[in-house]
């Protein structure tokens, strides 16, 4: 009788134990797992609670939660400013539009790091919770000092551009404007969230990269190019150079033409050969050479030239055969050539 009631004495003494150990687990439990802005103001932190089966999985959830918080704040939307307003340097004033840009799906932040990680038992298993912080202070100079180093270089490309607009290598300055213009836009967007004061005072003064990709385009269109194509037949020859240029959107005009920025000045011949032994064929021998050249600069951006021969029973067809070889190679190794300019 005595064992079973002393066994009844140390059961109930267990359960209270054990009581008094969870109660005090609890207790002791850190109030930023409920509540991390009470501990880590929103101010000076962005804050982000993550839990898992082990220590990395909790860690790994909350720099996910810090993460798709960020991400779900970033703009949709960005509206460009009155921009290139400094008409000593060539520039003038573009219209305000708004372009839409795409939700990152993939965000990068720089700056995120556990700050604390608790073990919770749950009777014979243990969860972990991590909490994850991001001091708006220490990221936001992270991010403002990357975004004005772009900036310098972004407007340096734009006022070097305007130095010879209307020129591919002014247009091809400011394709890589644009494309620093938009990892500026990345990281503005991030320091938006993460930062509002710092990124009011890190706006830039070109817009963003919508205005620059539209301050290129008009670069472009003000590429014209003087023709004068010696030797074409029925302005074949003429309509496989223009054509090339005129998918760009640069304007084709005549040799003459007072606005041209450069010139397309290309020699077309074709010579009937002789060929020795019998031969029912007539061949015909062609030669193209051309040259690009930027007026300003008197500079052949672009040489071409192409040689060969053609044969058919009638000489007018091997010329036309000729004419078909020559549009060919335009079309391919010419093409090719100008892309390079791009």
């Amino acid at each position: 009788m005595r064992k079973i009631v002393s066994l009844e004495l140390i059961s109930i003494i267990m359960i209270l134990v054990l009581a008094f150990s969870c109660a005090s687990t609890s207790n002791d439990a850190p109030e930023w797992i409920l509540s991390p802005t009470s501990v880590y103001s929103d101010e000076e932190y962005l804050s982000a609670v993550g839990y898992g089966a082990d220590r990395v999985s909790a860690e790994n959830a909350a720099i996910a939660a810090i993460t798709k918080t960020i991400k779900q704040n970033v703009k949709s939307t960005t509206l460009s400013t009155e921009s290139f307003s400094q008409t000593d340097k060539g520039w003038d004033n573009a219209k305000d539009y708004s372009n839409n840009v795409e939700t990152y799906s993939d965000l990068v932040i720089s700056g995120i790091y556990i700050q604390d990680v608790y073990p919770v038992k749950k009777g014979k298993t243990t969860e972990y919770y991590a909490l994850a912080l991001v001091n708006r202070t220490e990221a936001g100079n992270h991010y403002k000092s990357k975004i004005n180093e772009l900036n310098a270089v972004i407007d340096e490309k734009i006022v070097d551009a305007y130095k010879s607009m209307g020129t591919f290598s002014s247009y091809s300055t400011l394709v890589e404007a644009t494309e620093l213009a938009i990892e500026n836009d990345y990281y503005l967007d991030i320091l938006a969230v993460i930062n509002p004061k710092f990124y009011k005072i890190s706006l830039p003064n070109y817009g963003n990269a919508a205005t620059v990709e539209e301050l290129a385009r008009r670069c472009l269109s003000q590429i014209v190019i003087g023709f004068d194509i010696k030797g074409d037949v029925d302005g074949r020859i003429e309509a496989a150079f223009s054509k090339i240029f005129t998918e760009y959107g640069i304007k084709i005009a005549e040799l003459s033409d007072s606005d041209s920025t450069y010139t397309l000045i290309a020699d077309v011949s074709f010579t009937p050969l002789q060929m020795s032994g019998e031969t029912k064929n007539k061949y015909i021998r062609f030669v193209v050479n051309a040259n690009l050249t930027e007026i300003k600069t008197d500079k052949i951006v672009l040489p071409f030239a192409i040689s060969g021969r053609e044969a058919h029973l009638s000489e007018a067809e091997a010329t036309q055969r000729a004419i078909r070889t020559i549009e060919n190679e335009i079309r391919k190794e010419f093409q090719t050539k100008v892309d390079t300019l791009f």
